[in-house]
């Protein structure tokens, strides 16, 4: 699952960029295409597979073109929407995460050890601040 992790956290970065919303959701859709229902818990397989269900997985000519076109037939509720479930998706699948080690007031670390880095909630922040609110001309 670590492998779907990766993906959904890369997936979130996409989404929490500054383009236009569907330019990050097909971002977005291009790090979940590489994901199969068996990386995934039970709970949001059938979330990745309804988002994901009209693009070929399959060599073509152009996945990204066929995430473009795809993404450019949803309308902007079934846009949010996506981005819901996208979220949604990495909120159930960080459950899943082992929780960073905090280390006590006096304990230092080897010089060795790498340092332990939270993933920021950033959906949480971009909702905040409209990143995720439809844009108008």
């Amino acid at each position: 699952m670590s492998y779907a992790w990766r993906q959904l956290q890369s997936a979130i970065r996409t989404l929490a960029g500054t383009t236009d919303r569907r330019d990050r959701l097909a971002g977005a859709y291009g790090k979940l295409i590489k994901l199969k229902p068996k990386d995934l818990p039970s709970e949001v397989a059938a979330d990745h597979e309804r988002l994901l269900r009209r693009i070929s997985r399959f060599p073509v000519k152009s996945i990204p073109h066929e995430i473009r076109i795809e993404v450019d037939a949803l309308s902007d509720m079934e846009v949010t929407a996506a981005i819901q479930t996208i979220m949604t998706m990495y909120d159930a699948v960080s459950a899943y995460q082992p929780q960073p080690v905090r280390r006590s007031a006096g304990a230092r670390r080897a010089p060795s050890e790498l340092p332990v880095w939270p993933v920021p909630a950033l959906h949480i922040l971009e909702t905040r601040h409209g990143a995720f609110v439809h844009e108008t001309a």
